[in-house]
This record gives C-alpha cells, structure tokens and sequence, in this order.
C-alpha cells in the first residue's frame, strides 16, 4: 500500500507539529479537531513555523508554500479519515481517551489503513484492543518540538503486523526522521531513561552514587546516524528497572483542543 494521504487527529502542540512534519515531508496531511478555534490557532502556527524553516535556510520559499497547500483542517471526523491510509493520533495521554478515539477511528477509516498512537507510555496493545484491526495498529512516538526533533520511537505491540512496521518506518523516514523499533513495554525507552537520568541526578546530588553507567549505552543507537535500531526486551527491561510508578510523560497534551468532546 502507498500512503499518499496523513490524517492527524488532535491539533495541539504535537498534533500540529506532526502534521507539519507529514505535509512538509511530502503527503496530503488533514489535520482534525472538534474546536474550530483550536484548528485556526494550529494552522496560524504551522504557516509560522514554515516561515521560520525558510529564515533558518531549512526550506526554500517554494517548499514552504507547497507543504502549508498539502495541508487542511477539518472538524469532521469522517470526512478527515476518509482518504487517508496513514492516521496519527496525537490527543492527551488518558487511555479512556485514546480507547475510544481508536474505536471511532476504527468505524471510520478505510479498512487498509494504518492507526497509529503517540502515546509516549500507554500500552500500544491495549489501544489496538479497542479496533477490530489490531494488526494494524502501531506506536509512533514523536518528541516536541516535532520539526526539529529527528527522533521517532515505532512501537509494536502484540499483534502488530510486518506490514504496519514497514509503512510506519517509511512515513518517518519521508518526515525526515530517524526511527528506533522497541517492543512494547512500560514507558518505552526514552521515558525509562528520563527516568533514570532523574534518579542519578537526585542521588548524586544527595552525595549517593548515581545510577549504573547505562545512559551512554542507551543514548548512543539514536545519537549516531545510523538509521532504525532495534531495542530488545531485555534492553527494555534493564533501562526500565526500578522505574518510579506515575513518571511524568514525554508527551505534551494537546492544548484546549476539546477533543473529549467528540462528535462526528
């Protein structure tokens, strides 16, 4: 399957820097919101920050205005997934929340296309769980600023299919980003070693020898440039141990978006 159409769902502070991501890397992008507001203030930004990538030398004039086209705003839910084979939710990180945007999601999609969740904690299968399509549903984490961050975690949960991955892989390296693919596991990898950077912090300011020298190890698959790593459980498991219950997400909720307020 080709994906030529991105609907993103949530247009808060990372719903509208993925969707300048997908409309900038090329696809016809629809970003959706419940708030008509919510919408003008997202695509006021976006048509900002395009501006500040051609001032930064980061994009020609042309480019600019080609990617602020690709992209629309809609405040139908239906009409927003239509045509699209690729969706991103981005809405706050609440799992009644997410559970029934992927059960609407699910309803209104066309029946090949790929759910994808910016949870940065939740569990990417429990999501699926909520659609009849689980095979097709994925992790895709992005970190904010989304423009200028390269960084995107895919995660895959259970049932999540070969096919899903790859097209997953293949929109965020057409966004212009790195990817590293880790098994689902409580926080992924990137919020444990929030985590543990918090904790060696804390003890060596106490005077306490910090944490065990992991970090470099950790940090080193996405410093280099060396395209999509691979994290295996175990290196999950050891980034994650003694992680403090209730660690703050790395997901910034989107902003008076209304979203829980879901119509069709």
């Amino acid at each position: 399957m080709r994906v030529e159409t991105i609907a993103v769902i949530g247009s808060g502070l990372m719903g509208r820097g993925i969707a300048h991501a997908a409309a900038a890397g090329g696809y016809r992008t629809i970003l959706y919101d419940v708030s008509a507001e919510a919408l003008d203030r997202a695509r006021r930004q976006i048509r900002a920050d395009l501006d500040e990538g051609v001032r930064r030398g980061k994009l020609a004039d042309a480019e600019a205005e080609a990617a602020f086209e690709r992209l629309r705003v809609e405040e139908d839910l239906g009409r927003a997934v239509a045509e699209a084979a690729f969706v991103i939710e981005a809405v706050p990180e609440q799992i009644e929340l997410k559970l029934q945007v992927f059960a609407r999601l699910d309803e209104r999609c066309p029946a090949g296309a790929v759910l994808a969740s910016n949870t940065s904690s939740l569990s990417v299968t429990e999501i699926a769980a909520a659609t009849r399509r689980p095979q097709q549903v994925v992790g895709m984490h992005f970190f904010n600023p989304v423009p200028k961050m390269k960084l995107v975690e895919i995660v895959r949960g259970l049932e999540t299919g070969e096919e899903t991955l790859r097209l997953t892989e293949e929109v965020a390296r057409r966004m212009g980003k790195e990817t590293v693919l880790v098994r689902e596991s409580p926080g992924f990898i990137t919020s444990r070693i929030n985590a543990i950077w918090a904790r060696s912090s804390s003890r060596t300011s106490s005077g306490s020898t910090p944490a065990s020298p992991c970090w470099s190890s950790f940090t080193a698959p996405w410093a280099r440039n060396t395209g999509r790593r691979r994290c295996s459980s175990s290196t999950s498991r050891r980034a994650g141990s003694g992680r403090r219950p209730g660690a703050a997400s790395t997901t910034t909720p989107a902003r008076n978006s209304g979203l829980p307020k879901h119509r069709a």
